[in-house]
């Protein structure tokens, strides 16, 4: 049997879609050998590309045929990166296989166009549905996209199983599957050298009789499942459930599933008042993701966000809290909080953005939010850049995503599986075992500025040339000892002050 690696965010649906692919995961589960790993509803950040149906070479002939992928001509983005859901990756032996699966019984239209996808209790009459991209067009972008993650990882031996996927709809036994190729021809099992089409009880042949990609090591060596795993856990898990919200708010604009530094899933919207208009920034929770077991754990984690928010009463540099609400359909909160016009931090610097105007001044505004949350008697704890809103017209932060914080006068955390995962701007208090989280206090944060502040500039050699003042400072909270730390944020505002 093939290994599923775990995704915290799918829970059991009533919808056919889901259920669908639930069938699929568990079919192939049993079907493939155990050196296949599957992995769930992943979340994958794929740009669009112009006309990505143009190739350097007409497509091969025949179902057997398995060349190179085809290359776009172009590949420049035509806008930004389109964070979507995939609902099935595999990988094997033989290579990484994108997976999207189609609950229904008529399909209809040409494979790279638009389809009309009609349920078999609608099939008389003749509704469709279908967005208006072509299916066939964003899982080939997505399909891009899956290869050029696993080649960032730079690991030779991995790189040419996830540098040449393939992708696959997958259909029930009994759909109807009219789809015409680029001549016009009818179909049922188009292949056009990466993408290709099967119903579900064949697919398990289909993958398993696909040659190594091209470029891979031979059959004596292929990958094993301890890579295949490696390859899988680069993607990221993505929520197969949509928020709701009641009342007079509407969403007008789902963002990213991200995941809290606590492991909790998470998806920002943008909600407007029906009546009023306003606009406010909403962060929905998935209640069943960590199980009904930890249910008051959740709760816990949810409402400590929400406080932390109101205790720093209003501060510019910490998001204003607005309302708390149950999604009473999904099982999810809601925590709504005033809306920023901006990206994260963590985004404008990975997405290459220019330089903030004035870096010293942007952290010397952190320090005063942080400073305002621990006098509100809270400890960020897992504060980093994604942490940290950037308003678009004025740069100013606004700080956020206070799951993780704790009562600074050493109450219990509610941070789930014990001790946080690490990651370069948590201090090294914090990445132990969870008997020694109980000393933690705000020279926690005090380091996590430090770490933002180093990378904000562009590392350690930059933050050397700032003036000497605030590169001493820098340096001393980053202090693994904490003795050696600023005791307070108080006291670094005012050696920024000072060094101004």
């Amino acid at each position: 049997m093939a290994f599923v690696v775990d995704n915290p965010g799918i829970r059991k649906s009533e919808r056919r879609g889901p259920q669908f692919e639930d069938e699929v995961l568990e079919h192939l589960r049993v079907e493939l050998p155990d050196e296949y790993g599957l992995f769930p509803s992943v979340l994958i950040e794929a740009r669009q590309l112009r006309d990505p149906f143009r190739v350097d070479r007409p497509p091969p002939r025949g179902p057997q045929s398995w060349p190179g992928p085809h290359r776009p001509r172009s590949q420049e983005p035509l806008g930004p990166v389109r964070p979507r859901e995939i609902d099935l990756i595999i990988c094997g032996p033989n290579g990484l296989f994108v997976i999207e699966a189609k609950s229904h019984e008529y399909v209809r239209g040409p494979f790279t166009g638009k389809w009309a996808l009609v349920a078999e209790d609608q099939a008389r009459r003749k509704v469709a549905e279908g967005g208006g991209t072509p299916f066939a067009k964003k899982l080939r972008e997505n399909m891009l996209a899956a290869g050029g993650l696993v080649r960032e990882s730079k690991n030779n031996r991995l790189n040419p199983y996830g540098g040449y996927p393939r992708a696959v709809f997958v259909f029930p036994d009994k759909a109807e599957i009219r789809l015409e190729d680029d001549k016009g021809y009818a179909r049922t099992d188009y292949l056009d050298g990466t993408m290709c089409i099967r119903r579900k009880s064949a697919l398990p042949g289909f993958i398993l009789s696909a040659p190594p990609p091209r470029g891979a090591p031979g059959a004596s060596n292929p990958l094993t499942a301890d890579e295949a795993r490696t390859i899988l856990r680069m993607f990221t898990p993505g929520l197969r459930l949509d928020p709701t919200i009641s009342g007079d708010y509407k969403i007008e604009d789902r963002g990213q599933p991200t995941t809290a530094p606590n492991g909790l899933p998470y998806v920002v919207c943008r909600l407007e008042h029906a009546l009023t208009h306003d606009v406010w920034r909403g962060k929905w929770y998935d209640m069943r993701a960590l199980g009904r077991k930890d249910r008051e754990l959740f709760e816990a984690q949810v409402v400590r966000h929400a406080l932390v928010l109101k205790s720093a009463k209003g501060h510019p540099n910490v998001n204003g809290y607005h309302d708390f609400r149950t999604d009473l359909v999904n099982e999810g909160y809601w925590v709504m909080e005033a809306f920023v016009d901006g990206k994260t931090l963590d985004e404008r610097l990975a997405g290459g953005a220019p330089a903030l105007a004035r870096p010293v001044d942007f952290m010397r505004q952190v320090a005063a939010g942080l400073a305002a949350i621990h006098r509100g008697g809270f400890v960020a704890r897992g504060f980093n850049p994604g942490s940290i809103l950037v308003e678009r017209t004025t740069e100013r932060p606004v700080l956020t995503n206070f799951e993780t914080a704790k009562a600074a006068d050493g109450g219990p955390t509610v941070t789930a599986g014990g001790a946080l995962a690490d990651d370069p701007y948590r201090a090294p208090e914090l990445r132990v075992a969870s008997g020694a989280q109980s000393e933690t206090d705000v020279r926690a944060d005090v380091f996590s500025w430090g770490a933002i502040f180093q990378r904000l500039v562009g590392g350690e050699a930059a933050v050397r040339a700032l003036p000497s003042p605030v590169a001493a400072l820098v340096g001393r909270c980053l202090s693994p000892l904490r003795s050696q730390r600023p005791e307070t944020m108080t006291e670094v505002l005012r050696e920024l002050e000072t060094a101004s």
